[in-house]
């Protein structure tokens, strides 16, 4: 098999092309897998409730495709979520985060850049795909987020005028806020006793290998959230209570502020309403 090949989506459109062929009978599949979950329905645990029936439509055409499906669309298929969840890893092991309308072989591309430690190559990749979005997304998040849209604006602006100093703080609070306003969890703070974010019991109860591959990063304490102890003597990245403490003075780059961008989008994208209570036993161990 050729290396253009071997990546996943190539694999599987040459599966599916294969079994077009066979058959002139293939169940539509309308699932949003790779597009913003945004849900309007504001019940207690509602990340659940949709991984529970995601995981339900997706055993059902299961069940209807097994028949026609060779072995190989079943492998290629229960592979997606481990890809889809080593390359959102990767990303955000370096404070990018993954939006609603990346495609997975993007997303596994620039997280292989990262694994291989070309760390310049995958920042510069990352930065032209948000700024090539850079209108549309600055559209969705003041739709989805009317309150904010005019904080929104003024951050969107200071990026384009190269005043990172504004916009990298910005985003950073608007995703903290957008995160507690959802679902009552900060991504930053930590439940009292534990090494994990308070928001990891809502995230790791999706119900769906899918969904848990997305948000994977809100199950545990990447850089971006790191403390104290956590950011050795070295450390240089971009971390949420360095920046709003006042205790980086080099964070106003380009880079940093898509970076901080890409975590807001990643919220709006990921974290859907959710009226459940949790506000007890949090701490801010930064």
């Amino acid at each position: 098999m050729s290396d253009d090949l071997k990546d996943y989506l190539g694999e599987l459109n040459k599966a599916f092309a294969k079994l077009a062929i066979r058959t002139d009978y293939i169940p539509k599949l309308n699932i949003p897998i790779f597009r913003p979950l945004v849900l309007t329905t504001k019940q207690p645990n509602v990340l659940s409730e949709f991984g529970r029936m995601f995981k339900e439509a997706n055993d059902r055409h299961t069940k209807m495709l097994e028949p026609f499906v060779p072995p190989e669309i079943g492998t290629a298929l229960r592979a997606v979520p481990p890809k889809i969840l080593e390359a959102v890893h990767q990303l955000a092991l370096q404070s990018w985060y993954v939006s609603g309308s990346m495609s997975v072989p993007a997303m596994r591309r620039w997280g292989r850049l990262i694994q291989e430690q070309r760390f310049d190559e995958a920042d510069e990749a990352l930065c032209q795909y948000f700024e090539s979005n850079l209108e549309e997304i600055e559209t969705q998040l003041k739709n989805a987020l009317p309150i904010r849209a005019r904080i929104l604006e003024a951050a969107f602006n200071a990026h384009l005028n190269g005043q990172y100093a504004l916009s990298v703080p910005v985003f950073l609070a608007q995703a903290d806020g957008v995160c507690e306003e959802r679902i009552k969890a900060s991504p930053f703070l930590r439940e009292r006793g534990k090494e994990t974010p308070k928001t990891a019991t809502w995230a790791s109860s999706s119900g769906s290998d899918m969904l848990n591959a997305f948000v994977d990063p809100l199950t545990k304490v990447y850089p971006i959230a790191y403390n104290s102890k956590e950011r050795l003597p070295d450390f240089t990245g971009l971390n949420r209570h360095t920046v709003l403490h006042g205790e980086d003075s080099q964070y106003d780059t380009r880079v940093n502020s898509l970076k901080a961008l890409s975590l807001l989008l990643y919220v709006e994208n990921f974290v859907p309403s959710d009226l459940s209570d949790g506000d007890e036993n949090i701490v801010d161990q930064n």
